[in-house]
């Protein structure tokens, strides 16, 4: 599925005055904000209300003195489909043509958010929710502009700081009219196996540590640590499913498990981690339980990617099996189709 993505997009544009014979004005142009849109396309590997207008901007230019600090996380608001930074503390920057490299990034809600190191280290508490809260900040990609790109649109693009999870079945039979196949007591949990290194519970909470170079690499690093000992979880827990003739009786027709307490809902969002071992799927069909492992290659969870494991139920036998793991990489953290809405609910 191909979708629509909003990219918050920090535009700087001026006009340089160029050596030799080529003059260009020299009228400074100022920097201004404005949102582009791009298509991200679901990528499958086999076996939040609303998206936040405001931001903070950090940008570093690599000049012959050194590196300097020219916008130093400078509050960025919307209003009126105009997007403002210029303040009595917050001077406009131009476009510098004796710097060899730009560096921008950005983070959305302030509160909660602590930056430190002049801004190259943005540190992020999240928390396992069953609904993803309008306030939980995001980080953006730090994105590198060299001089062939000066004076074009720089686009930040904004993550989310968790993971979500979600499952869901289908049979590999066609169902008739009336039949049913009834899936209950779904449970997920590490396989608690004694690997070195690896968790034996689900992290509820996490500190994740977004750290943007100055220098060298053009990607930033992100890592999570847990942030209380306790807080942890054995299982993640998931409502009963009927598949029916029409739901859950093919691949395309796959049913969500629901989260409880949360029946809209089909996912959770979970601070990220890559410590995961495998894990194990126990459930009951139709009054007889089942176990599936799923392989820790497919529990290693990113920031800002959805993780959903299909379960396969193979006909009269009535297995069950991991028959897909599709992995969306949900990019930016939003679409735009007149206003600002959440596309990957």
């Amino acid at each position: 599925m191909r979708t629509r993505v909003l990219l918050y997009t920090l535009l700087l544009l001026t006009l340089l005055t160029a050596c030799g014979t080529d003059v260009l004005d020299k009228e400074e142009v100022p920097i201004v904000f404005a949102p582009v849109t791009r298509e991200v396309t679901e990528t499958t590997r086999a076996g939040g209300n609303g998206l936040e207008h405001n931001f903070v901007v950090c940008g570093y230019k690599t000049v012959p003195q050194g590196q300097q600090y020219v916008i130093p996380r400078y509050n960025v608001t919307y209003s009126s489909g105009t997007y403002s930074y210029v303040t009595a503390s917050q001077p406009q920057v131009y476009w510098d043509s004796n710097a060899s490299e730009y560096r921008f990034w950005g983070y959305t809600g302030g509160n909660g958010v602590v930056s430190t190191v002049e801004g190259t280290t943005v540190t992020i508490p999240v928390s396992l929710q069953k609904e993803l809260s309008a306030s939980l900040p995001l980080f953006s990609e730090l994105k590198l502009v060299t001089e062939t790109d000066y004076y074009k649109t720089v686009g930040l693009e904004f993550l989310h700081p968790v993971s979500k999870v979600s499952v869901m079945f289908y049979s590999e039979q066609p169902l008739a009219d009336g039949e049913e196949i009834s899936v209950t007591d779904i449970v997920l949990a590490p396989k608690d196996n004694g690997q070195a290194g690896k968790v034996s519970k689900i992290w509820n909470a996490g500190v994740v540590t977004v750290n943007y170079p100055l220098s060298g690499v053009s990607r930033e690093t992100v890592s999570v640590s847990q942030s209380n000992p306790a807080s942890v979880s054995n299982y993640l827990s998931f409502n009963d499913v009927t598949l029916t003739k029409g739901a859950g009786d093919k691949i395309d027709k796959a049913v969500y498990a629901r989260i409880p307490d949360a029946d809209s809902n089909h996912y959770y969002s979970l601070p990220m981690g890559d410590k995961n071992p495998d894990f194990l799927l126990t459930l009951r069909l139709d009054g007889e339980d089942r176990t599936v492992t799923i392989p820790e290659h497919y529990m290693r969870w990113l920031a800002n990617h959805g993780y959903n494991y299909i379960f396969k139920i193979s006909g009269v036998s009535k297995n069950v099996d991991l028959y897909d793991v599709k992995i969306q990489p949900w990019h930016y953290g939003g679409s735009q189709d007149e206003e600002w809405h959440n596309w990957w609910k």
